[in-house]
C-alpha cells in the first residue's frame, strides 16, 4: 500500500484468522493526508492470541514468550456477579494487561437485567516459566459466601 505522501507501507496478512477470532492488531493513526478520515489506521501485524475458556478450567496452556493470552468467560454482571482475579502466582511471568465485559452479538442494547455476555482478561507472557492464575465469580459485596464458579488455569510460558 501507498499513503497519499508516496510512503510504501507493507502487507499484513490474515492467514489462519476467521470471522470471530479475536485478534491483536499493531499500527499507527493515519494522521495527514488529503483522504484522511478519523477512522484511518495502517495495520503493521495482525495476530492471533492464544486463547482460553471455560473447558480449560483445571486445565494447563501453553504461549510463547512475548504472546498475549486471552482467557474469555461467560458473565452476567448486569446481576452483580463478575469474574474477580484472586491469584496470579507469578505476575513477573504472566502481567494482567486488561479486562472488559463484551454483550454478546445476539443480546439487544441497552443492557438490562440479566443480559450475558464473556468478561475477556488479557495477559502478556513476559518471560519463560510458570503462573497460576485463580479466579472466581462472586459478587464483591457479598461476604462469606461461596462463589457461584470458579476458574484456575496454569500457564507455561515458553
Amino acid at each position: 500500500m501507498i499513503e497519499d505522501g508516496g510512503k510504501e507501507r507493507s502487507s499484513v496478512s490474515v492467514e489462519g484468522v476467521e470471522n470471530g477470532d479475536w485478534v491483536i492488531v499493531r499500527g499507527e493513526l493515519k494522521t495527514a493526508g488529503e483522504h484522511r478520515s478519523l477512522n484511518d489506521f495502517w495495520a503493521s501485524l495482525i495476530e492471533r492470541p492464544v486463547s482460553a475458556d471455560k473447558s480449560y478450567d483445571g486445565g494447563e496452556i501453553k504461549v510463547p514468550f512475548g504472546k498475549i493470552l486471552v482467557v474469555n468467560l461467560d458473565s452476567t454482571p448486569s446481576t452483580g456477579f463478575s469474574w474477580n482475579l484472586i491469584g496470579n502466582s507469578n505476575e513477573s511471568v504472566l502481567k494482567v494487561v486488561d479486562n472488559e465485559f463484551v454483550i454478546d452479538e445476539t443480546s439487544e442494547t441497552p443492557v438490562t437485567l440479566g443480559i450475558g455476555g464473556r468478561e475477556i482478561w488479557i495477559f502478556r507472557a513476559q518471560k519463560e516459566g510458570t503462573s497460576k492464575i485463580s479466579m472466581e465469580y462472586i459478587r464483591l459485596w457479598e461476604e462469606n459466601v461461596e462463589p457461584a464458579e470458579t476458574f484456575v488455569l496454569r500457564v507455561f510460558v515458553e
